[in-house]
């Protein structure tokens, strides 16, 4: 699923995937030295040389959600969720108020039914299945566009060089328009 995905999304969109999945590590408080256990950056060497740093950034966003959890009893789980977010939801909710669009753990991509199908990003717990923090396309794009030199200068040098590379290739593919 997540191999179509990137076939489709815009190099924009992508570059915005990828500094709001670390915005979102970071916030979460983890730092890159949190991923420097050898097992855990061999881990990681792998996933970033088969699939690409999309892939390693979902996966570390992925560990440090699942790291946050602290019972997979769902009840459990969505107090300690509603304390910090405003909307929970399981997922008939869930599917009660928006689409899925596409899913690549720990984020869908949804359209609200709601907000004249407004696009956005909601975060998932795997288990139990809660689904939690949707923030919006335009959200998401004016935050980045006011926060990703503070997003880059917290990246590790692969990360930086390979986003700022996009950044850069995306520019002259528009200067091409």
């Amino acid at each position: 699923m997540s191999s179509q995905w990137n076939k489709n999304m815009t190099n924009t969109n992508e570059i915005l995937y990828i500094l709001y999945c670390k915005h979102l590590i970071l916030d979460y408080g983890f730092t890159n030295e949190d991923f420097e256990d050898e097992e855990v950056e061999k881990y990681m060497d792998e996933i970033y040389e088969s699939h690409g740093l999309q892939a390693m950034m979902r996966e570390k966003l992925r560990l440090v959600i699942a790291s946050k959890m602290e019972s997979e009893n769902i009840e459990e789980e969505r107090k300690r969720l509603e304390q910090e977010y405003i909307e929970v939801f399981d997922v008939k909710q869930l599917l009660d108020i928006a689409n899925v669009e596409t899913t690549i753990i720990p984020l869908l991509i949804i359209s609200r039914k709601d907000k004249d199908g407004e696009k956005g990003i909601i975060l998932t717990l795997n288990k139990p299945r809660l689904y939690f923090n949707y923030v919006s396309f335009e959200n998401i794009k004016n935050f980045i566009k006011f926060s990703k030199d503070i997003i880059l200068s917290k990246c590790t040098k692969r990360e930086r060089e390979e986003i700022e590379y996009k950044i850069k290739k995306n520019q002259e593919e528009k200067m091409k328009l």
